[in-house]
């Protein structure tokens, strides 16, 4: 399956167009509805967590969803990202939120967040 990228506006506006690709992305790969819902919340939980740090007008943030071995892998790439979504840790309730509905959350670098959900089930 082909990889999507965007790029969008680090406004609120913005929320549900992820959401509608990662929707869709999710239903082409023939993911349940539950685990679909969980990739939503996620994608709200970290791009809120993104525009209530925003520190321009104009500032924008690169959403990639992509596929590697039997996850869906969505990366977000925003300066100081790890800083933005990292910040409260295990006290922050989005932060458990997040972590608890992945698969796998890791910080790449300082700029780049990758979330992965598994998608099928090894043999």
């Amino acid at each position: 399956m082909d990889d999507v990228c965007l790029n969008l506006p680090l406004k609120s506006e913005f929320v549900l167009i992820a959401r509608l690709v990662s929707s869709g992305y999710s239903a082409r790969l023939g993911m349940d509805i539950e685990k679909t819902e969980d990739i939503k919340v996620v994608i709200s939980e970290i791009l809120n967590k993104c525009i209530l740090a925003e520190k321009t007008d104009d500032q924008k943030i690169d959403i990639d969803f992509s596929i590697w071995e039997n996850h869906l892998v969505i990366s977000f790439k925003l300066d100081e990202i790890e800083e933005i979504v990292g910040k409260n840790g295990s006290d922050d309730l989005g932060y458990a939120i997040i972590q608890t509905l992945c698969d796998k959350f890791e910080f790449v670098s300082s700029r780049i967040l990758k979330v992965r959900f598994v998608f099928k089930e090894d043999k």
